[in-house]
């Protein structure tokens, strides 16, 4: 069913969630992973003086070889066996997946979803996918966080607040 899958692959915890993820898709529908990378496009400012164009010229080379040590580092992790393609392309990654999925060439997408707030593309990207209908798109998060209410776990009347309070005036008292 998943014969060929497309990872958008980016800097975050959970793209290389999603990488495994896929990794594990790919082995077990004997499948074909494509690595997409987007990184953007810095411009420096025309108008202002010639060391802001160098300046972005030289950010965008090191975005260049970061991506590539990226993908690098992918590839080390996907089995011998798997067949694989790599992909950098010079624009936002929303734009960059949604342009390598009307290629036709791929009925997934993993994507990773940072539960930090980092990643402002994933919900967008989602939504257009959903609406769209062609292909499933797994999203990845972050391993989840424990949230313990602040007063050890203790829910009676107080509320949350009075028993944060409570505790912290508890621990002062025995300081």
């Amino acid at each position: 069913m998943f014969r060929n899958v497309l990872l958008g692959l980016d800097f975050t915890p959970a793209s290389q969630r999603a990488l495994d993820e896929a990794i594990e898709l790919c082995e077990r529908h004997g499948g074909r992973l494509t690595i997409l990378t987007a990184i953007p496009e810095v411009r420096g400012w025309a108008a202002g003086p010639c060391e802001s164009v160098t300046a972005a010229n030289q950010l965008n080379e090191q975005l260049e070889r970061d991506a590539c040590e990226l993908q690098h580092d992918a590839l080390e992790r996907v089995p011998a066996d798997l067949p694989v393609r790599t992909l950098i392309r010079r624009e936002h990654g929303c734009a960059a997946l949604l342009a390598e999925l009307e290629t036709g060439r791929h009925d997934t997408l993993v994507i990773g979803a940072s539960t930090t707030g980092r990643v402002r593309c994933t919900r967008s990207l989602t939504r257009r996918m959903l609406r769209r209908g062609d292909i499933p798109v797994l999203v990845v998060s972050d391993p989840p966080r424990l949230h313990l209410p602040r007063d050890g776990g203790a829910l009676r009347g107080g509320g949350l607040g009075r028993g944060w309070r409570r505790a912290r005036e508890e621990r002062a008292a025995t300081s």
